[in-house]
C-alpha cells in the first residue's frame, strides 16, 4: 500500500478528532504499541515510492495552505520551520531521557507497561478484584480486629462528650498494653530511641508547641530556627563539607523519603546543566525508600 499526502492528512485529522473523544483515554495506553507497529510495518513493507514522515509533514503543510488559498512562500517556510523545531525539540528530549535511562529497571518498565495493557481485560480484572478482596479480608482479620477490641468505634460526635479523666484512663490503659511489644524487644524498625527519660523530655518539648503552626514563622520564629538547626546539624554529618545541602523535617519516614524524591526533580524536564537526579542507597534500604522512588522518575545509582 502506498501512502499519499491525502492519506496522511486524513490520518492526522482523525487522530486530532480522536484525542477529543472520551474513548481516547482507553486507546491511549496502546498508543506506543500502535506507533511501534507502524514503524515495523514501514520498515519491512517499504516500497520505492513511499515517502518518509518528515516529507509527509512538509507536504501536509503545503497541502493545507493550498486548500485555504495561502500561496505566500514565507508562510509555508514559517510553518515548516515550526514543525521542524517541534520535532527537533522532541528528538532532543527523547535522546536526553534515553541517555539517562536506568536500564536496570527496563524489566520493571516492560512488566508494568504490559500489566497496564491487560489489567482492564475482563478475566484479568476479575482475578485482580478477587485478590483485592482476599487482601482486604486479611487486613480486616489482622489489623482491624485489634482496634475494634479497644471499644466501640465512634463514627459521629457524641451527644455528650467524655470527661478528661476518662479519656486519659482509656489512653493510658490501651498504650500500656501496646508498648509491651517493643519494650520487650519484639519489634524492629518502628521505635527509634525508647528511653523513658528521653520520651518524657520529648513530650515536654512537644507540649510547648502543641498549637504552633510552622506555616506562620512570623508568629513562631523559634519553630523555623530550631528546624533549620536540626536540618543543618544532620546535613553536616553527611554533606562532606558541601554547604548547599538542604532539607526539612517531616512527620514520618515515608513522607521524608517522598519529600526528597519530589524536591530533587529537575525544575524543567530537559536540563543540560546537570545530570538527571539519582538516589544513592544500600541494598538493605528501607521499604519507604523504594515506595518514594516508585512515585517519581528517580533512579538508583
Amino acid at each position: 500500500m502506498t501512502f499519499t499526502i491525502e492519506h496522511f492528512a486524513y490520518f492526522a485529522l482523525a487522530w486530532l478528532v480522536l484525542q477529543r473523544l472520551h474513548v481516547y483515554r482507553a486507546i491511549r495506553r496502546f498508543e506506543g504499541v500502535l506507533l511501534f507497529s507502524f514503524l515495523l510495518y514501514r520498515a519491512f513493507h517499504a516500497q520505492s515510492e513511499d515517502q518518509s514522515i518528515l516529507l509527509f509533514i512538509q507536504q501536509l503543510i503545503e497541502f493545507v495552505l493550498k486548500k485555504i488559498s495561502i500561496t505566500c512562500p514565507c508562510t509555508a517556510l514559517f510553518f515548516q520551520d515550526l514543525a521542524g523545531l517541534v520535532l527537533l525539540q522532541q528528538f532532543i528530549s527523547f535522546s536526553y531521557h534515553v541517555t539517562n535511562w536506568n536500564f536496570h529497571g527496563l524489566s520493571k518498565f516492560v512488566t508494568d507497561y504490559g500489566f497496564n495493557l491487560v489489567k482492564d481485560l475482563p478475566f484479568v480484572k476479575g482475578t485482580l478484584e478477587h485478590e483485592q478482596e482476599k487482601l482486604e479480608k486479611s487486613f480486616d482479620k489482622d489489623l482491624k480486629i485489634k482496634s475494634r477490641a479497644i471499644g466501640t468505634a465512634l463514627t459521629a460526635l457524641p451527644d455528650k462528650g467524655m470527661p478528661h479523666d476518662e479519656i486519659l484512663q482509656l489512653i493510658d490503659k490501651t498504650v500500656k498494653k501496646e508498648n509491651v511489644v517493643w519494650e520487650k524487644g519484639h519489634l524492629s524498625g518502628a521505635v527509634y530511641g525508647g528511653q523513658k527519660d528521653h520520651i518524657a523530655f520529648l513530650n515536654q518539648c512537644y507540649s510547648y508547641y502543641s498549637i504552633a503552626n510552622p506555616l506562620h514563622p512570623d508568629i513562631w520564629p523559634s519553630v523555623m530556627k530550631f528546624e533549620a538547626e536540626i536540618v543543618a546539624m544532620t546535613a553536616s554529618l553527611v554533606n562532606n563539607g558541601l554547604e548547599t545541602i538542604c532539607g526539612c523535617t517531616s512527620s514520618v519516614l515515608t513522607s521524608s523519603h517522598l519529600s526528597y524524591s519530589h524536591t530533587s526533580q529537575p525544575s524543567f524536564p530537559l536540563s543540560f546543566s546537570r545530570e538527571a537526579p539519582r538516589a544513592s542507597s544500600s541494598r538493605s534500604r528501607h521499604t519507604a525508600t523504594t515506595i518514594a522512588l516508585s512515585t517519581t522518575s528517580l533512579s538508583l545509582r
